[in-house]
This record gives structure tokens, C-alpha cells and sequence, in this order.
């Protein structure tokens, strides 16, 4: 049995979020009707839920939870601008406690310090536009 502190540890952490890394969205439902929305209230409310946990993570960690920030600072940006409004609120709310608690003064540079990161990932998603197709809203509204 692994203790607190081993789990919440950064590399510990990070093999967590290397299994699933940039995999934040709203899964589809396979069936209709009522159960379809059911579904889709499930799926709002599991993403709220784990963006919540990436700040509660991030306070555990404190500046340990930087390192992270490469795997999970776009998708988390990434939902900041999802249309539906909880999901988006919750991302919001990540990253602002996401960057008190790693100790950058303010967004901006939270975004200029990791920029290399996340535009790996543009450029990651923008090649399989397909499966990313916000990523050209994306990259026009920004």
C-alpha cells in the first residue's frame, strides 16, 4: 500500500498522467434519448471532478506540481474554453489555483513560461485535427 506521500508524489503522479495524458473530454454516449443525457451530465460532471483534482494536486504539490504542468496545462487551458459553462468554470478555477500554488505571478506567465509546451501540443493536435477539430477555433479566437 503506497502512503500519501508516495502517492501524491511527482514522478508517481506523473506515470499516473502519462497513462491517459491530454484525454480530457466529454465522452460521447453510445445510446439515445434521455439516456444520451443522462450521459452527457455524467460525462460534465466526471470532467468537472477532474479538473477539480488537478488543483487539489497541484496545492498538494505546491511547486513539485510544476513538471506536471507539461502533460496537463493544455488540456486543462484547453477546457477554459469549452462551451458549456460548469466545465469551462471548473478549468478556470484549476488554473488559477494551478498558478498561485507553482508560484508564477500571474497567467501570463504561467502561459509565456510553459509556451514551448503548449505549442507542442497545438501542434501535436493540429496534425490530427480529426480527432482535435477546436483546435482551429482554437488557434483563431486566440
Amino acid at each position: 500500500m503506497l502512503s500519501s506521500g508516495q502517492l501524491l508524489s511527482p514522478s508517481r503522479l506523473l506515470s499516473i498522467c502519462n497513462s491517459d495524458a491530454g484525454s480530457l473530454q466529454v465522452i460521447p454516449s453510445s445510446s439515445t434519448s434521455a439516456s444520451t443525457i443522462h450521459q452527457l451530465n455524467s460525462n460534465i460532471c466526471q470532467l468537472c471532478i477532474q479538473l477539480e483534482a488537478f488543483a487539489c494536486c497541484a496545492e498538494a504539490l505546491g511547486r513539485d506540481f510544476r513538471p506536471l504542468l507539461t502533460t496537463w496545462l493544455y488540456p486543462v487551458l484547453e477546457k477554459a474554453g469549452e462551451e458549456t459553462l460548469l466545465v469551462s468554470q471548473a478549468a478556470l478555477s484549476s488554473i488559477w489555483n494551478i498558478n498561485k500554488v507553482c508560484g508564477y505571478a500571474s497567467l501570463k506567465e504561467l502561459i509565456n513560461e510553459n509556451s514551448d509546451y503548449l505549442l507542442n501540443d497545438i501542434s501535436l493536435n493540429r496534425q490530427r485535427l480529426s480527432q482535435h477539430p477546436q483546435v482551429e477555433e482554437q488557434l483563431a479566437v486566440h
